[in-house]
């Protein structure tokens, strides 16, 4: 018996033993915080020497600062009117171009604004002084070039400012009962991106009670060339939850993004061309091709970032529009986008707002990166 506990006892030091070793080869695990000592000193001011920025221009914010020694510091730079908020951490010696630029990225749901002015504030580790400085973001990225991993979708930032959704095919269901609007952000709902967001409102009274209103992007190509991957492609949207609805609206909600595809690479401007029984108008043909569908029950307060995958949309329910192509995800054949509004259950009176919506390539759209 004292042989058996012998062996079991050696084993289990020679794994303690190795066990040490190995964490003591590693090192310290995590970033390392370099606190300010009692002597610490700003010597030369924390500023913000670019005024205005310039983001679509490629024009930064160089935060400057010079420290009597190094320290972990942190930027946070917030717009006054947006309520955008972005983070800059380092360790260093000072603060120049080289480890503390903006170029108009951004963390969180809003963007910042053009036109705005930004305060950002100074943290030292180790202290409990903050240092600010304000500048005027002159311009935002600009989001509606598309680049090798982003395309928004149809230029849908709805900036024009009107009422009406000018500019995009609207798609209603009984004139009267349905709308689609440009809304102008106010105190109590801002918008994610810009100042304006797109609005789909209405009752649903088709004959299944489900179809409220859409909007419709046909500007070809809907998806740029080359990005024929269903893998790596991703639709994304912001989505505004179902806080502040009108009397006698119900949260039943549902936004459908869809893509259409041209499955048959032909045209069907008039009825009964290429075998379309009706003029679509496009390369579209409701009833005899694909559509893809991203669906996004409204259950949530305030605005979400909303993000699928192209090879997880799901075919089109209705054999009417889009339930009966090839059943091939074929991204690069896409010539319609759509957001759609639908009551579920059916025949109520439903709106949702939606702002931003976009394709991303490789994966979902991050505010943090900078597309170019």
């Amino acid at each position: 018996m004292k042989m058996n506990k012998i062996w079991v006892v050696v084993p289990l030091l020679l794994t303690l033993l190795s066990c040490k070793r190995e964490y003591a080869d590693k090192g310290v695990v995590g970033p390392t915080q370099l606190m300010a000592s009692k002597d610490f000193k700003v010597t030369s001011p924390f500023s913000a020497p670019v005024d205005p920025v310039l983001f679509d221009l490629d024009v930064c914010e160089d935060f400057a600062a010079v420290f009597s020694e190094t320290v972990s510091w942190k930027i946070v730079i917030k717009g006054n009117t947006s309520q955008g908020i972005k983070t800059l951490t380092g360790t260093s010696d000072k603060l120049d171009a080289s480890n503390a630029k903006w170029c108009g990225n951004h963390d969180g749901t809003y963007f910042f604004e053009a036109g705005e002015i930004a305060t950002a504030e100074l943290f030292i580790s180790g202290s409990t002084t903050t240092y600010t400085a304000t500048f005027t973001i002159g311009s935002t990225l600009n989001y509606t070039n598309t680049t090798a991993e982003f395309c928004l979708i149809n230029k849908w930032n709805f900036e024009t400012p009107t009422t009406a959704v000018v500019g995009f095919p609207v798609q209603l269901a009984i004139p009267d009962t349905a709308w689609a609007h440009n809304i102008l952000q106010n105190s109590s709902i801002l918008s994610p991106e810009g100042v304006r967001f797109c609005r789909l409102s209405g009752k649903s009274i088709e004959n299944n009670g489900f179809f409220v209103a859409a909007i419709q992007g046909r500007s070809l190509p809907i998806i740029p060339p080359g990005w024929t991957d269903p893998t790596k492609i991703f639709l994304n949207v912001y989505v505004r939850g179902i806080d502040k609805l009108p009397l006698g609206f119900k949260p039943y909600a549902t936004l459908n993004f869809e893509v259409d595809e041209n499955d048959d690479n032909k045209t069907h401007t008039v009825a009964n061309l290429n075998g379309c029984p009706f003029a679509s108008g496009d390369g579209f043909c409701p009833p005899n091709e694909d559509g893809w569908v991203f669906k996004i029950p409204v259950t949530h307060q305030g605005w979400k970032f909303f993000s699928c995958r192209y090879s997880d949309l799901i075919p089109s329910e209705d054999g009417k529009n889009g339930g009966f192509g090839n059943r091939v995800l074929e991204p690069q054949k896409a010539c319609r986008a759509q957001i759609g509004l639908v009551s579920s259950p059916p025949f109520n009176y439903v709106q949702v707002d939606f702002d931003f919506a976009c394709f991303t390539y490789g994966a979902p759209f991050d505010p943090t990166k900078i597309y170019k």
